[in-house]
């Protein structure tokens, strides 16, 4: 029977546009591959559509739009994305020490 792990995590970059999003996400699914998971998931509110357009240029693909939930004082719906996870040896990559999240 598959096994199926949940791994929780929250992205905030200050940096945006030096690559660190990028990396740390290359980073993830090395980790991830090591894990034999076979896709990762993650959610995007509608509103952020910069977030989106990141993780569509990470090869992540739309599968569903989530009902509206509430969070903190707003009700928000969400994008919710799929990526199959590759299982490239990731050579030369650089991890960040003390990354700010």
């Amino acid at each position: 029977m598959p096994r199926c792990t949940t791994y929780y995590g929250n992205s905030h970059f200050n940096e945006q546009g030096k690559g660190l999003g990028s990396q740390f996400y290359q980073a993830y699914e090395s980790w991830v591959a090591q894990q034999e998971a076979q896709s990762v998931f993650l959610a995007v509110l509608q509103e952020n559509q910069p977030g989106l357009t990141f993780w569509q240029k990470l090869g992540f693909e739309v599968i569903r739009i989530a009902p509206p939930q509430e969070f903190g004082n707003k009700i928000h719906r969400r994008y919710v994305l799929r990526r199959q996870v590759t299982k490239v040896n990731l050579i030369g990559l650089h991890l960040l020490t003390n990354p700010t999240l």
